[in-house]
């Protein structure tokens, strides 16, 4: 549990995803319509973290759906419909990406909106319908990360 214990807890403390913190940045405080932002990157690479925490230092609000919140279209849709003043936040949509992709589909016909839905997804994003920016983690800082490490 050290990765618990060392986390950081501000973006401050961030050494890695310099890149994906500007993007997410950007992407938050921005007037888009219509347009989603998917997070790509390995397990453990700090795509949830790192979110989380952007929106944190923005003193933004976000709702998180999971995989665990058993997941169907009937669920996505209503979630989508109802948390009109927070961050969606989309977990682990690797496991539910088509009910998404169909339900921000059908949402996004129907209204336009500069709401903010974040996607995060352990690979690459194929996404054929809509507006989005793409964001990868990455450490930006190879030196000063081993230097953390050791």
């Amino acid at each position: 549990m050290l990765h618990l214990k060392y986390a950081p807890t501000n973006i401050s403390e961030c050494i890695a995803n310099k890149k994906l913190i500007e993007g997410l940045q950007t992407y938050l405080t921005s007037y888009y319509e219509n347009k989603i932002c998917i997070i790509t990157g390995i397990p453990g690479s700090g795509k949830t973290l790192t979110t989380n925490l952007v929106v944190k230092h923005l003193n933004m609000k976000s709702n998180e759906v999971n995989y665990s919140d058993k997941i169907n279209k009937e669920v996505l849709s209503k979630k989508i419909e109802t948390y009109t003043k927070n961050i969606l936040i989309f977990e682990d949509v690797q496991y539910y990406k088509n009910d998404l992709l169909y339900c921000l589909n059908t949402f996004f016909k129907k209204n336009k909106t500069k709401r903010k839905f974040i996607i995060i997804k352990d690979c690459s994003f194929d996404v054929k319908f809509c507006n989005y920016i793409e964001l990868n983690t990455g450490i930006n800082n190879k030196t000063q990360y081993r230097n953390f490490l050791k």
